[in-house]
């Protein structure tokens, strides 16, 4: 599991160059972390993670 801040910071705070995908729930990015923590990794290194922000206005 990863706390709000971690899952903010491995993303770098959900900026858009990483977005994956957008669908009627929210937005997914898709980023790539260490595999023995939360820090953010080059491009294809470490582990592909893909974080979801929910849409506050979606059913």
């Amino acid at each position: 599991m990863f706390t709000f801040n971690e899952l903010r910071w491995s993303t770098r705070n959900f900026r858009s160059e990483i977005l994956f995908s957008v669908g009627g729930f929210g937005c997914v990015f898709k980023e790539w972390v260490k595999e023995n923590g939360t820090a953010p990794m080059k491009l294809g290194l470490g582990l592909t993670v893909a974080a979801k922000t929910l849409n506050h206005v979606g059913l």
